[in-house]
């Protein structure tokens, strides 16, 4: 292979119950400018006829192959995925986005030219599917370093160097090199794959390629993802020592600092009680600071303290979760 453009590029998605996002996942595949050499669609045992469609698309598309995951859980699928993948580089990609048309290029050319990166990927840029305020002001809190603290993946403006990234490309010889991914994670296999590469000397990096991920539809829906989002963290820990970062548990840390807050309102005196909550009042500060600046960059005023209340719960749902699985034991 003398130039990018001649390289295989083996796609790999999972997905259960996604008719509805499958056709423009797909089709943002296969109109990339490199076109892949296969989109390996591994499916959950679906429900809704995904599979079938699936198979009904395959036949108009001989680059799309479908294929079973019979245990449903993900980093299974994925597996199944990469073995029978035949490319020499292997994206993983999600079936909740769209993908930019020069993702592959970018990235496998990145790869070409930087043999020390063992995998690239782009950016997670929030999209308001139905373009209401509440999906909006998700979109806001998601791409504000506020609202997901150093996951870079989720706003980077220049090539970064990172623990972890959404949809990566990785050179074909990596999983020959780390294995796959963990089968015993149902959630943050991606995260426990990439900082085992990361924690070994390997390199990854974050490319400014934005891709358009769809937010949840509902508040109930954006509280459920963050909370098993946080719940998985202490699993993870405990399956991998090296599988995750402090950052993953900072919102954790602040839910116990608001518990401790109500604690001390209720048991100390005045004094030690607003003491303790100085950390609170610089919170709702930068709340209000990251609130506006979300605000005025969508040009919605409104916005403003739709985002002051969801900055908060994203936090605490999240942080929620963590201590719920510690209390449990990271039951599963």
């Amino acid at each position: 292979m003398n130039n990018p453009t001649e390289a295989k590029v083996s796609v790999v998605l999972i997905c259960r119950n996604e008719k509805k996002h499958l056709y423009g996942v797909i089709m943002s595949l296969l109109n990339q400018s490199l076109k892949p050499y296969e989109i390996i669609v591994a499916d959950g045992m679906s429900e809704d006829g995904s599979y079938e469609y699936l198979l009904e698309l395959s036949t108009a598309y001989p680059e799309l192959k479908p294929c079973k995951n019979p245990l449903m859980y993900a980093p299974h699928g994925l597996n199944i995925g990469i073995k029978q993948a035949k490319g020499d580089y292997i994206m993983i990609a999600g079936a909740h986005t769209l993908y930019n048309k020069e993702y592959l290029k970018q990235t496998v050319s990145f790869l070409f030219e930087n043999h020390g990166a063992e995998a690239a990927g782009g950016v997670t840029t929030a999209f308001s599917v139905h373009g209401n305020v509440l999906e909006k002001s998700f979109c806001a809190v998601y791409s504000s370093v506020f609202g997901v603290g150093g996951s870079l993946h989720r706003y980077a403006k220049e090539i970064t160097s990172a623990d972890t990234v959404a949809y990566a490309v990785y050179r074909r010889e990596v999983f020959q090199k780390y294995g796959y991914f963990n089968e015993s994670l149902i959630r943050n296999q991606d995260i426990e794959f990439n900082y085992r590469i990361t924690k070994t000397g390997g390199k990854i990096y974050v490319l400014p390629i934005d891709n358009l991920y769809t937010v949840p539809e509902s508040f109930i829906k954006f509280i459920s993802k963050n909370f098993s989002n946080g719940y998985w963290n202490y699993i993870t820990l405990k399956i991998s020592k090296k599988g995750i970062g402090f950052r993953h548990f900072v919102p954790f840390f602040f839910v116990l600092y608001i518990l401790f807050c109500i604690i001390m309102g209720v048991f100390a005196s005045v004094t030690v009680s607003l003491i303790t909550c100085v950390p609170l009042i610089l919170y709702v500060v930068m709340d209000m600071y990251f609130s506006f600046v979300q605000a005025h960059r969508a040009k919605e005023p409104l916005q403003f303290f739709l985002n002051l209340f969801i900055f908060p719960v994203l936090h605490i749902s999240y942080g929620t979760g963590t201590l719920m699985s510690i209390i449990r034991g990271g039951e599963r």
